[in-house]
């Protein structure tokens, strides 16, 4: 899979942190009010990852 905007609804500093961390953003279900991708959102879905992997 791919991290792309056509599949997230994203900014490109949530993309960038995605990247930073990792995390494949067509995973991650956006929690701001018009359904857009944060970068907190981000951070719980790289911390659930090392919680699963480890």
């Amino acid at each position: 899979m791919e991290n792309t905007a056509a599949e997230a609804r994203v900014t490109g500093a949530v993309r960038y942190r995605a990247e930073e961390l990792g995390v494949v953003l067509i995973t991650v279900e956006g929690t701001d009010a018009n359904g857009y991708i944060t970068v907190g959102d981000v951070a719980n879905a790289a911390q659930e990852e090392d919680g699963e992997a480890g």
